[in-house]
């Protein structure tokens, strides 16, 4: 082997060692770049973490301070409530002490009021009776011949036509309570069920005997056709059929009050059989006074109350208002005055 053999091999080798050191160089200096790099992201996201929990350690530091505040105002609170609490159990006592005193004074006033309930309840039925003697006559007479053209015939009345009219010219007030004279119930314009049941009365007491009645109630399965009853022009009762009276002369007339569902009301029994007291309340029917329709029959749906039992229950007869006397139930027993 000559000498330019050997260089050419040794250059060979070096080139070679030169190539293989340069890689490893250049693979140092990519590592380098990449652990350069995770470094920085490294510090970054420490930097981020650091930022995060001085932000949650202030937020502690808030919450704490809610806490504690609120734990403050809890105490605060609490210490109110057993003072309150205190002041209520002083306060209950105070009351059921009072409540003792008044009881005793409520049996002692039950006592004086049952010494003169008698009497009392005598002297004020006294005066009602009385007052519905005075008053047992039509009040309008305009009124009167206006029904007798609008709602008659001459042979046959109306009674729903006869209440309609009537309640175009008075008003209806339910929260009346005392019972005013026909006279007042004409100047005020407006009565409760009793006064309209008073009119309603005195106008049929004061028709001619041989005149008929008419009155109209709701059909029922029996009932064809399908009837819409005519009430007054064209005033129209869908589901009602009319309801033939006899004579004026073969009823009589009085005003009964009665329990219903919800309140008391009043309406006009047109009784098959003179009324000379509350026992003839058996054959007829009872109107309303507001409507004209037919509420139901007498001894039927509507009955005399005899005792303290029914004197709660609906449609159970509770006073009678003739024109020349009263009877009434006590919840024990009739008594009458006149």
């Amino acid at each position: 082997m000559n000498y330019q053999s050997i260089y050419l091999i040794i250059a060979i080798l070096v080139s070679a060692i030169i190539s293989v050191v340069y890689l490893h160089l250049t693979t140092i200096d990519s590592i380098r770049d990449e652990y350069n790099t995770t470094i920085t992201e490294l510090y970054i996201t420490i930097n981020s973490l650091q930022d995060k929990l001085a932000q949650e350690k202030s937020q502690n530091l808030l919450a704490s301070e809610i806490i504690k505040n609120l734990s403050n105002q809890y105490s605060e609170l609490s210490n109110e409530k057993e003072k309150l609490e205190m002041e209520y159990q002083e306060l209950l006592q105070k009351y059921n002490n009072l409540s003792l005193q008044v009881n005793s004074t409520l049996k002692i006033m039950e006592e004086i009021m049952k010494n003169h309930s008698k009497q009392e309840e005598w002297l004020i039925f006294k005066n009602l009776s009385q007052w519905f003697r005075e008053n047992s006559e039509y009040p309008d007479p305009y009124l009167r011949s206006k029904i007798l053209r609008e709602c008659s015939d001459g042979f046959n009345l109306k009674i729903p036509c006869a209440v309609y009219v009537t309640r175009m010219e008075y008003g209806y007030n339910n929260r009346i309570s005392e019972f005013h004279t026909l006279k007042k119930f004409i100047e005020q314009g407006y009565g409760d069920c009793k006064q309209h049941a008073l009119m309603l009365r005195e106008l049929l007491r004061s028709l001619n005997p041989n005149m008929y009645l008419e009155g109209t109630r709701p059909v029922s399965i029996l009932d064809t056709p399908y009837y819409n009853y005519i009430v007054y022009r064209d005033v129209i009762l869908r589901g009602y059929t009319p309801q033939l009276f006899a004579k004026v002369s073969e009823y009589d007339f009085v005003v009964v009050c009665f329990n219903t569902e919800k309140s008391g009301h009043c309406g006009v029994a047109i009784s098959s059989i003179p009324v000379q007291s509350y026992q003839n309340l058996t054959w007829g029917y009872v109107v309303d006074p507001l409507t004209g329709i037919t509420l139901g029959d007498l001894g039927g749906k509507y009955i005399v109350c005899n005792s303290p039992t029914c004197a709660k229950e609906p449609n159970r007869i509770l006073m009678v208002i003739h024109e020349k006397w009263i009877e009434y139930f006590d919840g024990q027993i009739w008594k009458r005055l006149e």
